[in-house]
């Protein structure tokens, strides 16, 4: 699946952006690279767009033990439009205990707004606006 990120200093955001059979090694891949981009604080919020997700393949022993390259306190919102995506989501924020910091919404708009990031702030549309191809697991813009 094709998975990237871009970050927002200004506004201390990194949005990452999702689409096709959402898998382990995915978001394995894009914690790593998070975890090593330099410009990124694990504080700053995220926000994760997976409307474009159309399978999701983790397990619950997964789900229940992934380490995301995110601070417990950090804020997070997830963009989803289907209801596999809106329960995988509220499980792992359940798992990890993140329930005051974890939104999961299916307008951008509440997303946002729930971010506290301005109303006119704009997502990234695909994956390869964020400098990822599309053979590629993760990487950061450039």
């Amino acid at each position: 699946m094709p998975i990237g990120y871009t970050i927002d200093p200004d506004h201390r955001v990194v949005f990452v952006k999702a689409l096709g059979v959402l898998a382990e090694r995915d978001l394995v891949a894009v914690a790593a690279a998070l975890r090593s981009d330099p410009r990124v604080s694990p504080e700053w919020a995220t926000l994760t767009d997976a409307r474009d997700v159309e399978d999701i393949r983790l397990g619950g022993s997964f789900i229940r033990g992934y380490s995301s390259a995110l601070a417990p306190t950090a804020r997070r919102a997830v963009l989803v439009s289907s209801d596999l995506a809106m329960g995988a989501s509220r499980m792992y924020s359940l798992s990890q205990g993140f329930e005051e910091n974890f939104h999961v919404c299916r307008s951008a708009r509440e997303a946002l707004e729930w971010l506290g990031l301005p109303a006119g702030t704009v997502l990234p549309a695909r994956v390869d606006e964020l400098g990822s191809e599309p053979e590629a697991s993760a990487t950061g813009d450039g």
